[in-house]
């Protein structure tokens, strides 16, 4: 048997009826301009397109991410509210460096953070441990963060 590509074959892809067999190795003719391109209406004479309306934006001058509210019933993100800051690295190594540093202060530190609760600390660390496995260069970077700020 012949290694693939010596011995290929050129494949013809046959269009409908009407047209000409199509070869996938060569560039296909333009499409026809007299139809639409794209499935709007024609902009008429002397009419402008319409900006879409604005959206609320919260402006933070401080540039920091902004939470995401209350937590509902019908909730897509597994936290909400503070805890929601700790899914970037540098505030979860600012947890971990916390604890460090006051282990004995563990629940207020964990509650100054957001974690209230032992289902909602579960899952954090969970979710940051599934992250370290699929990321060990992730999981070096936070090693780094934390021997930093241990450190000072």
């Amino acid at each position: 048997m012949a290694p693939l590509g010596e011995a290929a074959v050129p494949v013809i892809v046959h269009a409908p009826a009407t047209q000409q067999p199509v070869d996938p190795d060569v560039t296909l003719p333009p499409i026809d301009p007299k139809r639409p391109a794209l499935p709007f209406r024609p902009a008429r004479a002397g009419e402008r397109a319409q900006p879409p309306p604005p959206t609320a934006v919260d402006d933070d001058p401080s540039g920091a991410t902004v939470g995401l509210g209350e937590e509902s019933p019908n909730a897509t993100m597994p936290f909400s509210g503070a805890v929601t800051a700790l899914l970037r690295l540098d505030r979860y190594a600012e947890l971990a460096v916390a604890l460090r540093k006051q282990p004995d202060d563990a629940d207020e530190i964990m509650a100054r953070f957001g974690l209230r609760d032992a289902a909602t600390r579960s899952k954090l660390h969970g979710l940051w441990k599934l992250r370290f496995q699929a990321n060990p260069e992730l999981k070096q970077r936070f090693q780094v963060l934390v021997d930093e700020g241990t450190k000072s």
